[in-house]
């Protein structure tokens, strides 16, 4: 059954003047989170990483990776028009053009484009669909020159954000309110991000450049996200909960992270 701001999008489509299209990750108005992630400096507020009962942790490390949670363009089609075909009420093509209704009713347009001068450059928008509870959209973007991304519409206000959902952990909470990504790299970090964006309630994660410490997402559950951290051959579970306004963090081995520099504060 179609969600409420959803069927109002569906309604509100056919009205109203879209704003300029969006031709790339970095256009007006479109946020840019993984840029964020990667800019992102500690704040004064330290989050102190408690000790997770025993229980929590065996089932975080028992557990199978939910790949459905995360966001990754190589496993989903570059054609939208299975996606479209499905959600004719809140997006539609014409040629280069997507036009995506989100549910505060604003319009979107997103548009393609590609050039032969010099090497050559291009960026194509894929509509993937309502995701989260219907809280956000998903469009796909494809570079001529770079691993593919993705950006998301947040139906409770309209606004965009881009993140790299491809060399990136991404994965939305199951309702909407937050956005987890973990880069992955040498400089490991973590970044949680409520949505819609407030500018606070958010948490800022990162390990010593030479941990050499793995990362495989496991799922969210509820409010809380779990993950794995692997190191020498030692896993250890990480669990991140939703609080209120606050996020708490917890792991099966707090000193070995210790020992790998984890630090998590409130990001500035």
């Amino acid at each position: 059954m179609m969600k409420p701001s959803l069927a109002l999008a569906a309604l509100l489509l056919p009205l109203g003047a879209a704003a300029a299209p969006i031709t790339n990750f970095d256009s007006p108005p479109v946020v840019d989170l993984a840029g964020q992630l990667r800019a992102q400096a500690h704040g004064a507020r330290a989050v102190a990483v408690q000790q997770l009962d025993t229980a929590s942790g065996d089932g975080i490390l028992r557990a199978a990776a939910d790949t459905r949670q995360r966001l990754n363009p190589m496993e989903s089609p570059k054609s939208d028009a299975k996606a479209l075909a499905a959600h004719a009420g809140l997006a539609q093509r014409k040629g280069p053009l997507l036009t995506v209704s989100a549910g505060n009713g604003s319009r979107l347009q997103f548009k393609s484009w590609r050039t032969s001068q010099g090497d050559g450059d291009s960026s194509a928008f894929a509509y993937q669909g309502p995701l989260a509870g219907g809280a956000l959209q998903r469009v796909d973007l494809w570079f001529g020159h770079d691993a593919p991304g993705s950006l998301l519409i947040d139906n409770r206000d309209g606004k965009v954000y881009f993140t790299y959902s491809t060399e990136n952990i991404v994965a939305p909470a199951p309702d909407g309110k937050a956005l987890l990504q973990v880069q992955t790299e040498s400089d490991w970090r973590l970044q949680l991000s409520p949505l819609p964006q407030s500018g606070q309630g958010g948490l800022f994660c990162s390990l010593r450049r030479d941990s050499g410490a793995s990362t495989v997402f496991k799922s969210w559950q509820g409010d809380a996200v779990g993950l794995e951290l692997e190191q020498g051959g030692q896993r250890v579970a990480l669990r991140i909960a939703r609080d209120g306004g606050a996020w708490r963090v917890a792991a099966s081995q707090p000193a070995m992270l210790a020992r790998l520099g984890l630090r998590c504060s409130l990001p500035r």
